[in-house]
């Protein structure tokens, strides 16, 4: 053995001592990939089709019918039993957990900057609906939910308002008792808070 070299057990030891910590630092990286992962999911869930979530404050309440229908934030009314002022209720509910004033204004309530303010849109929409050729303010705000692209209002608080810019899939995340609960929400503001 001549001085420069090492004895081959000390190479094989400096190898395989880097292989570990090689590992130990691929196997962290691993795991805070999959904690962040974790961490991002849960802190913001995106609702699948047909999910119906619950929260922690109504989850005991057992449903009065079997034909119940879960609104924004969980809250579970029968459909046989409920009031006008319930379903406005349940529509402003999903208003807010399905993000809807990230987008629009609806004065007192959300400060959206991109779609247009519907803060009196139960007042513009009969207007808007025989300029489109709808039966009604219901079926305009209706369409304009599952099929955005159908009625592009001409101003935003950006500018002339593009099309694409709202989800298309809200026809196919939401059922449609919550779709109507929206609009029963929509129609109910007419200015103001």
């Amino acid at each position: 053995m001549t001085a420069n070299n090492q004895p081959p057990n000390g190479i094989l030891l400096d190898l395989i001592r880097y292989i570990l910590n090689v590992v130990s630092v691929l196997g962290g990286l691993a795991l805070v990939g999959v904690l962040l992962f974790i961490l991002v999911t849960r802190a913001n869930p995106s609702p699948r089709v047909g999910e119906r979530r619950q929260p922690a404050a109504q989850a005991q309440a057992p449903s009065a019918t079997p034909t119940a229908f879960t609104g924004g934030g969980g809250a579970e009314i029968a459909t046989a039993e409920i009031t006008e002022p319930q379903l406005v209720q349940v529509g402003k509910e999903l208003f807010i957990d399905q993000g809807c004033g990230s987008c629009h204004t609806i004065e007192g309530l959300s400060s959206g900057v991109v779609g247009p303010s519907l803060t009196d849109i139960g007042l513009r929409a009969e207007e808007r609906a025989k300029e489109a050729g709808l039966p009604d303010a219901r079926t305009y705000i209706h369409e304009s939910i599952v099929a955005p692209n159908s009625f592009i209002v001409p101003d935003c608080p950006i500018g002339p308002c593009p099309s694409g810019m709202m989800p298309p899939d809200f026809g196919e995340r939401l059922t449609e008792e919550q779709i109507n609960a929206l609009v029963e929400f929509l129609l109910a503001q007419k200015g103001g808070g």
